[in-house]
């Protein structure tokens, strides 16, 4: 975790593990729900901010706890810095790629000495050491402190601006022997849940919502006009986009437990709790699998945005 080897033109620094860290100008990273830019010096305020703070807060409970790892930070002006140029090279990286590394500190972990206060395991304080960051008087011994200080999860949490989930995710990593993976991007390719839900009711929706088109009420909602015809006057005729209104009497359940009853012969029955039961249309007759509500929307807002349902009227005749 220390690094003392100086640095090549790339901007990567060896550290004593020989693995390749790259030191960044400024990084982003999340503080609760919102994204954070911070630079340098920024991270050396907060580390400060840390040192003196004390005591450790739990990630679990929330709350402040008999435990002074980070105050070792205080002792030397350097410390902080030093730290901060190793949050500068894993808050650049994914979050995956983070949990990977804190994985192998897992590894490394040692257990806590007798008198901890419900602190099982330890961990060292990471941190760079750059070339230039050397006076010529000064050794690697003025970082013997910190590198032999040992500190536990929430002070570690701490220095990487993270809270319960993503430790207690690399836990279940750990234990479990699985890794870490990148999230998924959306390429493009159909899922193979959806492909099986399009190969399954596809042809039967389909069907179901051209008929419901038939029943709607186009209503013109943006008319634009084409340009000028040959004599210079403005031309009559408009491009007009329209919105499919279903009868008031239509719901978005009515629709869907006519498809049901219709295309899959299914009846939908709901309980006054809202809870939905799904039973053959007729005694003794054939089960047939139905789409779910929410994938029944779902292909309804895809593939027939303009078949709109017609919010319901008030009755004006008491008034």
């Amino acid at each position: 975790m220390v690094a003392n080897d100086g640095q090549s033109d790339n901007g990567i620094v060896d550290d004593n593990n020989s693995s390749k860290r790259r030191i960044f100008s400024s990084v982003s990273f999340m503080d609760g729900r919102d994204r954070k830019k911070v630079d340098m010096a920024t991270l050396v305020s907060m580390n400060q901010q840390l040192a003196e703070r004390g005591f450790c807060i739990s990630k679990v409970r929330g709350h402040p706890i008999r435990c002074r790892c980070l105050e070792i930070l205080s002792k030397k002006d350097y410390f902080c810095t030093a730290v901060a140029n190793y949050q500068l090279t894993i808050f650049g990286l994914e979050t995956y790629k983070q949990k990977t590394i804190v994985m192998e500190w897992l590894d490394e972990r040692c257990r806590g000495e007798p008198g901890d206060f419900k602190i099982k395991y330890r961990f060292r304080i990471p941190f760079l050491v750059l070339n230039e960051e050397e006076d010529e008087d000064d050794s690697c011994d003025d970082y013997t402190a910190l590198r032999e200080a040992r500190v536990c999860h929430n002070a570690m949490m701490d220095l990487l601006a993270r809270g319960r989930c993503f430790w207690t995710t690399c836990i279940d990593h750990y234990k479990k022997g699985t890794i870490p993976s990148p999230r998924t991007k959306n390429t493009g390719q159909v899922s193979n849940r959806r492909r099986k839900f399009l190969k399954d009711y596809e042809e039967s929706l389909k069907e179901h919502f051209e008929e419901l088109q038939q029943e709607a009420e186009p209503v013109p909602t943006s008319s634009i006009r084409l340009g000028t015809n040959e004599t210079g006057g403005t031309d009559t005729k408009q491009l007009q986009h329209y919105h499919y209104y279903l009868p008031s009497t239509f719901t978005l359940r009515g629709c869907y437990a006519k498809y049901c009853f219709d295309k899959r012969k299914m009846r939908i029955t709901t309980n006054k709790k809202g809870s939905v039961f799904v039973a053959p249309a007729c005694a003794g007759g054939d089960e047939f699998t139905v789409p779910s509500w929410s994938g029944y929307v779902a292909y309804w807002k895809v593939n027939y945005p303009n078949l709109k349902v017609r919010k319901p009227f008030r009755d004006m005749s008491n008034h």
